[in-house]
């Protein structure tokens, strides 16, 4: 029976394939095997046109547990603590599931007890037990979420074996981390980045593309200055950007990056039509929802609506640019 795949079913389907959908290692090789041949025949049909190519590898949260974290006192519970979690409580459960993990243990389970003893390590301050933890339990993930290390060594090796350049993303990333972790700084989910993660992903990718010659070099661009410069205007958010070439779909609240929900969009949609509801005169709150509706396709004249009635309220010359290029773009297509 073919399944339906309308807004709501796919949604569940999605988050079933989060939860509760698992992979044999067969299955997860037999994945990477048709990965690997996929992007072997782009290589081939580019090289066979001259186009330049670069093979750029796809990191992961290292941190991701799925759709909730780990619950608080998860480590008192595990070694029979009264209380909350505490220093001695991680140190005790590392303990715990060293032998654990010594035993018998099942694929599942595997990467549960690594994913708890890296969090455990990572809240002590060992952070390359941390890593080494986080990364295999990773890897041994059998709901598959995330890009495996074993994907993008079939890629390095396409690379060189079709002499095409090769970004390794993962240490490109996990060179931002104080400690050299892939995590929530980088990715707001599994494999999606927050917007100091794309800051760092685009200047590793630009530099790369440099090294290649393929653009002039411009004369007074330093790349770390211009992250320091992004990642510093990132930090000091309180509201979004109005500008929707800017715009991060954080809203009125920076914390809205780290939110685990995948369906974040809609919440933020329904928000925003809420406090307007609330605050007719509320002009941010309408630039913000014409810059949602911008991306959402078949909503353009909603999100139109949107930003004349904010410019209505205030006329300002950003959310002008944002109606023109909307306009712009509906009539190209017609």
């Amino acid at each position: 029976m073919r399944a339906s795949l309308v807004h709501e079913d796919a949604r569940a389907t999605q988050d079933q394939i989060i939860q509760d959908v698992q992979l044999s290692k067969d299955e997860v090789a037999e994945v990477v095997d048709q990965y690997a041949s996929n992007i072997d025949a782009a290589v081939k049909v580019a090289k066979e046109h001259a186009v330049p190519t670069m093979l750029v590898s796809v990191a992961s949260n290292w941190e991701w547990r799925g759709r909730s974290d780990l619950p608080e006192g998860w480590a008192a519970e595990l070694t029979a603590t009264d209380g909350a979690d505490t220093d001695e409580t991680y140190a005790a459960a590392i303990e715990v599931l060293d032998r654990k993990l010594s035993g018998d243990v099942s694929e599942q389970d595997r990467h549960e007890l690594l994913f708890k003893r890296a969090t455990a390590h990572e809240m002590l301050g060992n952070y390359e037990a941390a890593r080494e933890d986080f990364r295999t339990a990773m890897n041994d993930d059998p709901h598959l979420r995330r890009a495996l290390d074993s994907a993008n060594e079939r890629l390095h090796r396409i690379a060189e074996t079709s002499d095409v350049t090769y970004l390794d993303m993962v240490p490109a990333l996990a060179a931002r981390n104080e400690h050299s972790i892939v995590g929530f700084e980088q990715f707001y989910d599994y494999v999606h980045f927050t917007p100091k993660g794309a800051i760092w992903a685009a200047t590793a990718v630009f530099e790369a593309i440099q090294q290649l010659d393929l653009l002039p070099k411009p004369a007074s661009f330093d790349p770390e200055d211009y992250v320091r410069e992004q990642v510093s205007a990132v930090d000091g958010l309180e509201n979004d950007f109005l500008d929707v070439h800017q715009w991060l779909g954080i809203g009125f609240d920076p914390n809205r990056v780290h939110d685990r929900d995948l369906w974040k969009y809609d919440k933020m949609l329904a928000g925003l039509n809420e406090l307007i509801e609330k605050e007719p005169n509320n002009f941010r709150a309408r630039v913000y929802l014409g810059n949602a509706l911008f991306f959402k396709p078949g909503r353009e004249d909603e999100a139109m609506r949107a930003y004349r009635s904010a410019l209505d309220i205030e006329d300002n010359a950003v959310v002008r640019r944002n109606l023109e290029l909307l306009l712009s773009e509906q009539t190209q297509r017609e």
